[in-house]
């Protein structure tokens, strides 16, 4: 058991640093947005890709040892880190107190991501709103599609007020 145990703090450790890099992304994030930085937003947005893929790899990790430990401990595989800590014996809490801190980190660190996540995509609808508005204002009936690197395409929706032959 103390084999999984050390593993899971290695894993939660690793968690911990690339949650991090992505709470350090998403706040880039949100400064590209505010200064309307298409090249350092793309940028963001790749590393961020990279570190969730990375992050999702390290969880999947995490339940499949978690799920060892409970097993182990006469737990369904599928209990929450509490239920887990509680049945721990008396000596590997002692020994491995620093994983309920991590545990603790870990959900803090997951929140602020998510309220922050929550802000740069509210940033990113008014943006596109702002823009659309401006462009149906410039040219009315004209269809506006946006690429990803922040270029927009239009197409002809039909009709248009705007006198294009002066």
């Amino acid at each position: 058991m103390n084999k999984g145990l050390c593993r899971l703090k290695l894993i939660m450790d690793e968690q911990i640093t690339c949650i991090g890099r992505l709470l350090d992304s998403a706040n880039e994030e949100t400064t590209a947005l505010k200064e309307d930085n298409i090249e350092s937003l793309s940028r963001v947005c790749n590393d961020m890709m990279n570190l969730s893929h990375i992050l999702v790899s390290l969880e999947s990790e995490r339940v499949s040892v978690h799920g060892m430990i409970a097993a182990d401990l006469g737990l369904p595989t599928d209990c929450n880190f509490r239920d887990l800590w509680m049945r721990l014996p008396l000596k590997n809490k002692g020994e491995f107190k620093d994983l309920k801190i991590l545990a603790n980190d870990l959900n803090h660190k997951y929140r602020e991501f998510q309220e922050l996540n929550d802000l740069n995509k509210m940033l990113l609808k008014q943006s596109i709103n702002y823009a659309s508005c401006l462009c149906e204002a410039a040219d009315p009936g004209r269809k506006i599609t946006y690429g990803k690197s922040g270029e927009f395409e239009q197409g002809e929706l039909g009709y248009s007020s705007l006198n294009r032959t002066v």
